[in-house]
This record gives structure tokens, sequence and C-alpha cells, in this order.
């Protein structure tokens, strides 16, 4: 995608920082990035406020925005109503990396994943923020869930140890799955061609 000199801001959950980033570096992308704290999806009406902020200051710059969020919050819809906004297609993050079939699979398998960003922050989310230790943590993500599954984007290690200490904390099993940017990629590009029509 030539895009270096184009008015376009894509608005980002950092969840997808790494992956963007490598794109960046590769020049299959070229456009600015602001990026969204990803601990934001943990307070919906939080995550509202900041984005219509984020976006309304980039309309206000006269850029256009594609926005790089699934359905993070109740009122995603609303926060999209302006012309000069995109959002790309996917229900949620995991989607969006793996593509609509891929993650029909996951779904229907009842399976919890885990992107690089959230799996070094993993203590602080179920802990600090979710407020679950080892004993609910258990009970709630195994009455919720069959497994766990890390989307290996290959643009960090994966870290066994940190594994090791999720699978404990949450007395589920954790596969890895390679995957590629190319889904995520496709995502950009087609809200890209929506916002240039």
């Amino acid at each position: 995608m030539r895009n270096k000199h184009d008015n376009i801001t894509i608005i980002s959950c950092s969840l997808f920082r790494n992956e963007i980033e490598a794109l960046f570096n590769s020049g299959e992308l070229q456009l600015p990035v602001v990026y969204l704290d990803s601990i934001l999806h943990i307070y919906p009406e939080k995550l509202r406020a900041v984005m219509d902020k984020a976006i309304l200051r980039e309309v206000n710059k006269k850029r256009q925005v594609i926005l790089l969020y699934g359905e993070c919050h109740a009122y995603i819809y609303e926060s999209i109503k302006h012309p000069d906004v995109e959002r790309v297609k996917g229900l949620n993050c995991i989607e969006i990396i793996v593509g609509k079939e891929k993650y029909k699979q996951i779904r229907k398998e009842r399976i919890f994943c885990f992107l690089p960003e959230w799996i070094n922050r993993w203590e602080d989310i179920f802990r600090g923020h979710l407020g679950l230790n080892r004993e609910n943590s258990r009970s709630f993500m195994q009455d919720m869930h069959s497994g766990l599954l890390y989307l290996d984007t290959g643009r960090l290690a994966v870290p066994p140890e940190i594994i090791k200490d999720i699978e404990d904390y949450t007395g589920l099993k954790m596969d890895i799955m390679p995957v590629t940017s190319a889904h995520l990629l496709a995502s950009i590009n087609d809200a890209y061609t929506r916002l240039a029509r």
C-alpha cells in the first residue's frame, strides 16, 4: 500500500503495536499510527472516552481515520459515524489477526487467546485489573474456556516460563499457533479502500 503521503491516521489498540511496527519496517504500511493502551478494554466507558477524543483530534486536523479495533465497547458504531472514519472489519482483535473462519473455530472450541502484548501483562491484568486470584481464576476460566492459545505473531520470542505460569494459574493448557500479519494488513487495506471511495 503506497500511502506515506495520504491524509490518514490509524488509531490502534496497542495490542497490535509489534505487528504494526513490523509492517511499517517492511514498507508494507506507511501510515502514522496513534496507539491507545490495550488495558482500556477492561474499562469500556473509559475506552470510549479516550477513543472518541483521539478520533476527534485527528478529524479536527482534517485527517481521516482508520480505527484498528473490534467491537470493543457498546457504542463503537456511534464512535465511527463520521464520514472520515472507517473501522476495520472484525468482531475483536483475535478475528482481525486470524481471520473470520479461524476465529469461528476458536470461538466454537471455547478457547481463550493471548497476543504477545497481553501475555507479557497477564499477571497485572488478571490480578490487578480483573481481581482474579489463583483460585477464582481457575474456576472462572475453566467454566468459560476449554483451553488457552498463544497467537505467536513471530515478533517476540515465545515466553515458555510465562506460558507455564499462566497454565498453573488458570489450570488450562496453552497451545501455540504461529500466525502472520496477512489478515491484519488485509483489514487495514480494506478500511483504506472504503475511506478512499
